[in-house]
């Protein structure tokens, strides 16, 4: 009895131990790369994990092997899909099933990666792009000048710290510099009449000429009304202005010079020279610098016509007077 009932627990033992042994070789087994699987359709596979080679359907572009994962808990459970897609020109593309099932697949998304992401023929777009350098080259030159583009959608390209942060902003145009020479920048802005016809408005450059002819500019004010509005002084060393005439017209014959009597009358009547605005003009308005440089020349030139007026009546008189000398001292 006591021989049997020991040959019976070795038995069992022996059962246990074999069935533990099918459940661990059956668990590494399930654990393995499957073998190669041929699918005419990407959209559907069977496996937890396999390597698909050319399938017919559902594939991207220079398709060349496809990566598939699978996670699925069995029928009426999780049923989880992603495909990981291999180009034969150094691409790499992702997709994954929208839904429960794997019947519905997302467009393949393509990944960039050091090995085309930085070349002339890569169309990159990305929502939030973060980099510690940006690096525009292109092979466009006109005349030797060589052109790289920065495109936006339109409107409002918005440079700057994020929202939040406690940062001030610059932006500097600073060539890299070489031993061969001095380096310069320009800065312009253009207005496009049609396609390939622009017209520099703006341009500012470290040599040669800049210039701004884009309606009115205005310093320490929003509103200019002329060329250039200038809300506070003016330092310069020379002022040049134009003019379309001057004040010589004063000295010709046809002139007619008014009296002191008359220049008179309106002072008193008017409170200001004629053809000089009074103070509330010139408060209101301001003056032209170059219009009220010709009019106070112009009243100069008549003061000086009246000075030589009085000069010759002097004159007259001294003459007079020296001749009624002569001949009071005659008859002593």
């Amino acid at each position: 009895m006591y021989s049997i009932h020991k040959k019976t627990k070795r038995r069992l033992l022996n059962k246990n131990c074999l069935a533990g042994l099918f459940l661990l070789l059956g668990t590494i087994v399930n654990a393995q790369f499957l073998a190669q699987t041929f699918s005419a359709d990407l959209n559907t596979f069977a496996n937890d994990l396999a390597i698909y080679t050319p399938a017919t359907l559902n594939k991207p572009s220079n398709f060349g092997t496809v990566l598939a994962l699978r996670y699925w808990e069995g029928p009426g459970t999780s049923d989880w899909r992603s495909q990981l897609a291999f180009g034969t020109e150094n691409e790499l593309y992702y997709r994954q099933s929208t839904n429960n099932g794997g019947t519905v697949w997302s467009s393949w998304n393509k990944v960039y990666h050091s090995g085309n992401l930085n070349n002339n023929q890569t169309d990159f777009h990305a929502k939030n792009l973060t980099a510690k350098e940006l690096a525009i080259y292109s092979n466009e030159s006109v005349n030797g000048w060589g052109i790289s583009h920065l495109y936006w959608q339109g409107h409002s390209l918005i440079m700057g710290s994020p929202k939040g942060a406690y940062a001030h902003n610059s932006i500097i145009l600073r060539p890299g510099g070489a031993t061969n020479g001095v380096l310069e920048s320009t800065f312009e802005i253009d207005a496009a009449n049609e396609i390939d016809n622009y017209d520099t408005r703006i341009r500012f450059a470290t040599s040669g000429s800049s210039f701004i002819n884009a309606g009115n500019v205005g310093i320490g004010t929003k509103n200019p009304q002329n060329k250039l509005d200038v809300n506070g002084t003016i330092h310069s060393k020379e002022v040049k202005v134009d003019m379309d005439g001057w004040s010589d017209f004063v000295f010709k014959k046809e002139y007619n010079l008014p009296t002191l009597l008359e220049v008179e009358k309106h002072i008193n009547e008017k409170g200001h020279l004629e053809n000089i605005p009074s103070e509330k003009e010139v408060i209101k308005n301001g003056i032209n610098l170059g219009e009220m440089d010709a009019k106070l020349l112009q009243k100069i030139e008549e003061l000086t016509l009246y000075v030589i007026d009085l000069n010759k009546k002097l004159e007259e008189q001294n003459k007079e007077l020296e001749q009624m000398k002569k001949e009071l001292a005659s008859k002593k």
